[in-house]
C-alpha cells in the first residue's frame, strides 16, 4: 500500500460509519477486515501479504472506528491513518518512518529481497535519530574472533574496525543499509540490514579461496645447490642457459660460465676458462660422458658446442668426485637432448659469424627419437671484404655436426651420439 492513495481517499465521499460491535476469536486479520467492510461503512487499504499469518482475538463493543483499528493493530508492526472517518490506510511502521524522513534508505531494493536482517525493535521505529550497532566478527570454521576486520557502510563514509576479541561498534541513523565486511585472508561479505534502533549483529567470515596458476614440477629443486651434499657444484638447466649472455649474435656455453664466481676467461679471443686459478689444461670437458680434447674453433673464438642442443651443464669447481679422475681444477659435464619430443621440432639462429640449425624427430612414440644439429660459419665471406690483401687470401671458417639416436627401454636407455667438426684455414 502506498501513500499515493491518500489524495484519492481525501476526495472520496465522507460518511459517518456506525459503531462497531463484533467478536473475533482466532480469526485471520484479512478475513476480519473483509467482514467489517461488508457490515459497516468502512474501507481498509493494505497489502494482504502483510497479515497473511496473523489472527485476531478481540471483542469490540460499540466501538468507534479509531478504537476498533487500535485493537486490531495491537501487537502488530503497523500504523494507520483514518481519512474521512471511514477510510483506513495501513502501513508498516518502518516504511512509514522512511516516508516521514525518520529513517534513511540506502538500500532501495531491500523490499524485494528475503535476506534482510532486522536490527532493533520494530516498536521503536522513528523514535531515535541514531542507532548503535554492536556485534562480533568470527571465523566461520573455528568461531575464533577476527581481529582487524573492517565494517563499511556502502555509499557512506562510515565504518568500524573489530578489536582484538572481534567486537565492533557502529553508529548510524535508522534506515536501510548494506554493510560490507572484509579482512585479509577472508572472502568479502555483504549484509543487507534494516536498522530500527540499537541492536546486535554478529557476522561470520569465510576463508578466501584463490585460483592459482598451474604448478610446474621440475626434476630438481631450485635450491639443489643448498640442500645437496656435493660442494662446489653449479648446475645450469635449459632455463638458466637461456639467460647466458649473447656473444656475436649467439650464446657461447663456455664463455657464459665466466659469469659464475671463481671462473675467469683466458682472454677476449679465447673460449678457454680458468677455474679458481687453475690452468686451461687442468679442466676436464665431457660431452654426454665423452671427453672433449679441443673445445674451440678459429683460434679460440668459438666453442665447439652448439648451444641449441645443450639441456644441462654441471660445473665442479672443487671436491671433484672420484669417478672423474684426478683433475686439479674443474670438470665441465655437458648433456645434450635426452627427452623424446612430442612432435618434430626445428630451431636455429643466425649470428654475425655463424648460423646454426637443429632438429629432433620422434620415430616410435616416446621410445625412439633422432636428433641432428649443425653449425657453420661464413667468416671466409667476411675476409673477402677486407682491404688487406693478406686477409682476402686467408681462410678461417668451421662447421660442426652433432647427431644422436636415443632408444628408451623399460630398464635402460641406449644412446648413440656423434660429434664432428672441421676448421678450415
Amino acid at each position: 500500500m502506498s501513500l499515493f492513495l491518500i489524495p484519492f481517499l481525501v476526495r472520496s465521499q465522507q460518511s459517518k460509519p456506525a459503531r462497531i460491535t463484533e467478536r473475533f476469536i482466532k480469526v485471520p486479520v484479512v478475513e476480519a477486515l473483509e467482514q467489517l467492510e461488508d457490515k459497516y461503512q468502512v474501507r481498509f487499504f493494505y497489502d494482504r501479504e502483510w497479515f497473511i499469518d496473523d489472527t485476531l482475538e478481540i471483542v469490540l463493543t460499540n466501538s468507534d472506528i479509531e478504537e476498533s483499528v487500535k485493537a486490531i493493530l495491537t501487537g502488530l508492526p503497523f500504523i494507520c491513518r483514518i481519512i474521512n472517518k471511514c477510510n483506513v490506510v495501513f502501513l508498516p511502521k518502518d516504511r512509514a518512518a522512511v516516508f516521514l524522513e525518520h529513517m534513511t534508505d540506502y538500500s532501495s531494493e531491500y523490499l524485494l529481497t528475503q535476506d534482510v536482517v532486522l536490527i532493533g525493535d520494530i516498536e521503536d521505529a522513528g523514535k531515535s535519530r541514531t542507532a548503535e550497532i554492536t556485534g562480533q566478527i568470527t571465523d566461520s570454521k573455528t568461531n575464533e574472533p577476527v581481529t582487524g576486520a573492517t565494517v563499511q557502510v556502502n555509499d557512506l563514509p562510515l565504518g568500524a574496525v573489530s578489536n582484538v576479541v572481534g567486537n565492533y561498534k557502529l553508529s548510524v541513523a535508522p534506515g536501510f543499509y548494506t554493510l560490507r565486511v572484509s579482512s585479509v585472508g577472508y572472502e568479502q561479505r555483504d549484509y543487507k540490514v534494516k536498522i530500527i534502533s540499537d541492536g546486535t549483529l554478529n557476522m561470520e567470515l569465510f576463508d578466501k579461496t584463490l585460483t592459482l596458476d598451474e604448478i610446474v614440477v621440475y626434476s630438481e629443486r631450485v635450491d639443489k645447490n643448498v640442500t645437496g651434499h656435493q660442494m662446489s657444484l653449479v648446475r645450469l638447466d635449459m632455463q638458466s642457459l637461456k639467460q647466458l649472455p649473447v656473444v656475436a649474435g649467439g650464446k657461447d656455453i663456455l664463455k657464459g660460465l665466466t659469469a659464475i664466481p671463481g671462473v675467469k676467461s683466458l682472454g677476449e679471443f679465447s673460449s678457454g676458462i680458468n677455474v679458481r686459478g687453475g690452468g686451461e689444461d687442468q679442466n676436464l670437458y665431457l660431452l654426454n660422458g665423452t671427453p672433449l680434447f679441443n673445445t674451440s674453433h678459429i683460434f679460440g673464438l668459438f666453442s665447439v658446442i652448439n648451444p641449441d642442443i645443450v639441456t644441462n651443464l654441471s660445473l665442479y669447481k672443487g671436491h671433484i668426485p672420484a669417478i672423474y679422475g684426478e683433475r686439479v681444477s674443474s670438470v665441465i659435464e655437458i648433456e645434450t637432448i635426452s627427452d623424446p619430443p612430442d612432435k618434430p621440432t626445428i630451431k636455429g639462429g643466425f649470428g654475425l659469424y655463424d648460423s646454426r640449425l637443429s632438429a629432433a624427430v620422434p620415430l616410435f612414440e616416446d621410445k625412439v627419437f633422432f636428433d641432428l644439429s649443425g653449425r657453420t660459419s661464413y667468416s671466409d665471406w667476411i675476409l673477402t671484404r677486407m682491404n688487406d690483401i693478406n686477409l682476402k687470401n686467408s681462410k678461417a671458417s668451421f662447421y660442426d655436426i652433432s647427431s644422436g639416436l636415443h632408444i628408451n627401454l623399460p630398464d635402460n636407455i641406449i644412446c648413440v651420439t656423434m660429434h664432428s667438426g672441421l676448421l678450415r684455414r
